[in-house]
């Protein structure tokens, strides 16, 4: 539904998601388009000194129906790490070694890029176990 950017995303944050197409099973429709899933922000760092980049994991949680009907959900964790720059770093530390002596603050100044999940992203994610759903037509 929208992008999610290691810079604010915090540990615990619960991130929203829509079913992109009807799920039917035995030709009878069991979970309808834009349907909302949520998914729970495992761990998010921000981009930091040195070139390291951001990272973020995101976790299914549960599909949430209209009648208030819950699923739990399973799927791999989503994880995505921004661009590193420590080999500009690193290429700083020693050029300011060799060539300048006192100048060894630029590898410090040097950050990686944030993670960020974009919108629109598709996730394949399984129920738990099996369930009941009673849709209103």
């Amino acid at each position: 539904m929208y992008s999610i950017n290691s810079k604010k995303a915090k540990r615990g944050n619960i991130v929203n998601f829509k079913v992109a197409q009807e799920i039917y099973i035995n030709d009878k429709l069991a979970i309808p388009v834009g349907t909302l899933a949520t998914a729970e922000i495992v761990k998010a760092s921000k981009r930091k000194c040195w070139g390291k980049s951001g990272k973020l994991i995101i976790r299914m949680r549960e599909l949430k129906f209209s009648n208030g009907t819950t699923i739990a959900l399973t799927a791999p964790d989503i994880e995505k790490n921004g661009v590193s720059k420590k080999g500009n770093a690193w290429t700083w530390f020693w050029c300011s070694i060799f060539f300048i002596p006192l100048n060894t603050i630029p590898p410090l100044c040097i950050k990686g890029e944030n993670a960020e999940v974009e919108q629109g992203l598709t996730i394949v994610a399984n129920t738990v176990e099996p369930a009941t759903i009673s849709l209103k037509d």
